[in-house]
């Protein structure tokens, strides 16, 4: 699973970075591992032209095409784009759940916390069994994109 980080913070990216890092070794040992892609500004994540199988975006004093953009505007352009994949909006300075969000969108807050992060991997591969556990189960189509259930805000906000 290809995971891009989009976040101007280095220091909250870099944090990002480790609790991922953390969770792609206890996802490994049940499902395949996750491939972290870390950016500092939303135009290096374009000119990735990778297909990301999530996205975590929190964006606050960006600026793509000389615009400023923020994390939603970010994500929305994932969208129109034609991605129709998970996109996390980390709240933290904007509170992403005040805007309207689309099929594919979901909230996470800042500062992430481990079970938070896990919740929200586990909810977007379908993976925990009846006792919390990760278990790596999902549903993938022919290119590997996650087609299972997709996660609840609810589901997220109670993490």
């Amino acid at each position: 699973m290809h995971v891009a980080i989009c976040d101007d913070n280095i220091a909250e990216r870099k944090q990002m970075e480790r609790l991922l890092g953390r969770l792609s070794d206890k996802v490994a040992v049940t499902s395949e591992p996750l491939y972290i892609d870390s950016f500092g500004n939303p135009e290096a994540m374009l000119e990735a032209q990778l297909h990301y199988s999530v996205y975590f975006i929190d964006l606050v004093h960006s600026r793509l095409g000389g615009q400023e953009i923020n994390g939603y505007e970010m994500a929305q352009k994932l969208l129109d784009s034609g991605i129709e994949t998970t996109i996390y909006l980390c709240c933290g300075e904007i509170d992403y759940r005040q805007t309207d969000l689309q099929p594919h969108m979901f909230c996470i807050d800042k500062p992430i916390s481990p079970a938070a992060l896990e919740e929200a991997i586990a909810n977007w591969t379908g993976g925990y069994d009846g006792e919390g556990d990760y278990t790596g189960a999902g549903e993938y189509d022919a290119n590997g994109n996650y087609v299972g259930p997709k996660p609840t805000q609810e589901s997220l906000d109670a993490a």
